[in-house]
């Protein structure tokens, strides 16, 4: 810096090394997927950034990204603030906590990242199915078949996705 008045310049002031960052943090490769036989999610992203460590906002849609209400106070992990760019990053979601008894299959992630310039970006999944609702067996009947020591068993099944049904 120099300053300078009618009567003349100053001397030149010159100030240390400093950092600018305008790049915002990138999110790449995000997945969501169930885990099997629980109503638990693993989210998985990777993440670029160059001037440490990032916060990472988490938002959960049930209408495939038309709104972001779902909540999301089970998640643990690779998220909030202190994540370090890497690759393989991970997010646990207890689906059974935050949206219990449903069925969709529009969901979808919404990940943010902000680093310390507060420059941000975020990144979506695609479309992914949640199950946090138990089947539902109803209208059981038995009947012993005519003149044979069998059985036939009715029952009307409830579920929008695979099930196995065990007969005690």
């Amino acid at each position: 810096l120099q300053a300078t008045d009618t009567y003349g310049h100053s001397t030149t002031g010159v100030s240390g090394a400093f950092t600018v960052d305008t790049l915002a943090p990138v999110v790449s490769s995000v997945t969501a997927v169930q885990n099997a036989g629980a109503s638990t999610f693993t989210f998985g992203y990777d993440l670029s950034e160059n001037s440490g460590n990032t916060t990472i906002g988490l938002e959960i849609s049930s209408d495939g990204g038309s709104t972001w209400t779902v909540p999301t106070t089970s998640a643990t992990g690779s998220v909030g603030a202190g994540v370090t760019a890497g690759t393989g990053k991970t997010i646990t979601w207890n689906g059974a906590v935050d949206l219990n008894g449903q069925e969709k299959t529009n969901m979808r992630i919404r990940l943010t990242g902000t680093d310390g310039f507060s420059n941000t970006s975020s990144t979506s999944s695609t479309n992914f199915s949640l199950d946090t609702l138990a089947p539902r067996v109803t209208s059981v009947g038995a009947v012993q078949n005519t003149g044979v020591t069998t059985f036939s068993f009715t029952y009307t099944l409830a579920d929008q996705n695979n099930s196995t049904v065990e007969l005690d």
